[in-house]
């Protein structure tokens, strides 16, 4: 067994990691284990297999994932967890290596039969297991191609005796199916306290526990929006009480593929060229990255001057936003138009809606460098200081 304490690198994660530990024994003990992962988007389900992975003392660890834009492309994701043991393939039966060399392209051949690459895959996996026990994980397994998502299901209804273990992420309610008769492992949000706490470790200082309790009401124990609202909020609106009509602001958090389909594809890649091209590129190394979609009611004075310490480009999907980059006019950026911020020592001045009777709404993705919050706010008195590098103001 592994050294490691089981649960205590995921806070609120010890009895999800504990039954992980126990899959894996059983592995190690010459059995077969199979498990799903099932849970909403950001809830952890990544995390629990990384937890598999680094608890696997003495496993071999092979992985793959789904990947959105491949679901069409037949037999994606399984050549993707078959490809570090294409070497045993001389070891299956011949129908089996024929059926999957076929599959993978490496062999001309009529479509194989589905029920062969099965077997073969079956067989491959249990041979190399022969060596060393041998743990696959699958995560976002509901953008596996169809194909490979059927046959992983087969191999996992028939594992055996194998020293195989198989760990399925799947996002609900999108792969739901693909569980189907299989153990699962139901991953939920993090009780009260722990989300309290992991919420307590994304903003450093108290904020205003009015605002604290809406957050933990919003986040409903998802450890990933636990961690990412504070940042898609100014960390001086999460620290300071909320005037009593409440807050017109709306942010949602969002997947680079989902953000690309709210903003139209071409203006996206535009202004993704536009950071591209950008002189000096200013991408802190090791940069985390985070999409949001923020809505602005008509009238909001929208965020007070802040920075960001990594580039940000976005789209405006809706109405118009006033923008001003220190040292730059002020400009207005209307709906189906695009914009970019170059990060870092760069004030933003504002990018609110108080321009006319309808609200505004863009999507924009922003870098930051690691350790930093996504967003920081200027104090008024760096604000005077610098006040000389602000262009003029518009009249009238």
């Amino acid at each position: 067994m592994s050294s490691k304490d089981p649960g205590t690198q995921l806070r609120g994660r010890q009895s999800e990691c504990e039954a992980l530990d126990r899959h894996l024994a059983a592995v190690r003990a010459g059995h077969s284990a199979v498990v799903g992962l099932r849970g909403e988007a950001g809830i952890g389900k990544t995390a629990l297999l990384e937890h598999v992975a680094g608890h696997a003392d003495g496993c071999g660890v092979v992985r793959t994932a789904g990947v959105e834009s491949e679901m069409q492309l037949a037999f994606g994701g399984l050549h993707q967890l078959c490809v570090p043991f294409l070497d045993h393939l001389g070891r299956l039966p011949d129908p089996q290596r024929a059926a999957i060399e076929t599959a993978f392209g490496m062999s001309e051949g009529t479509p194989p039969d589905r029920f062969l690459v099965g077997l073969a895959v079956l067989s491959l996996l249990a041979d190399v297991a022969q060596h060393k026990p041998l743990i696959c994980l699958v995560d976002d397994a509901q953008w596996l191609d169809h194909v490979s998502a059927q046959i992983l299901g087969f191999v996992a209804r028939r594992l055996m005796a194998d020293e195989v273990g198989l760990v399925l992420a799947v996002r609900e309610p999108d792969g739901e199916h693909l569980l189907h008769g299989l153990p699962e492992l139901v991953v939920e949000g993090l009780r009260e306290p722990d989300a309290r706490a992991l919420l307590d470790s994304a903003i450093h200082g108290g904020f205003d526990e009015r605002i604290r309790g809406r957050t933990l009401a919003e986040a409903r124990g998802n450890p990933l929006a636990l961690l990412e609202l504070p940042r898609a909020s100014s960390v001086a609106d999460m620290r300071r009480p909320r005037p009593a009509h409440g807050d017109s602001r709306r942010v949602h958090i969002m997947s680079h593929d989902h953000a690309a389909q709210a903003a139209a594809s071409e203006s996206w890649m535009n202004a993704a060229r536009m950071l591209q091209d950008a002189a000096p590129l200013t991408i802190p190394e090791g940069a985390s990255a985070m999409t949001i979609e923020v809505e602005w009611e008509p009238g909001d004075p929208g965020t007070p001057p802040h920075r960001h310490s990594g580039p940000a480009f976005g789209y405006v999907v809706e109405g118009a936003v006033r923008f001003e980059l220190e040292g730059e006019p002020e400009r207005v950026v209307e709906a189906g138009g695009t914009f970019w911020e170059p990060g870092g020592d760069v004030i933003h001045y504002q990018d609110g809606n108080a321009l006319g009777d309808g609200r505004t709404r863009f999507v924009v993705t922003m870098m930051c460098a690691p350790g930093k919050p996504m967003l920081e706010l200027v104090s008024k008195e760096e604000l005077e200081q610098r006040a000389h590098l602000r262009a003029p103001r518009p009249t009238g």
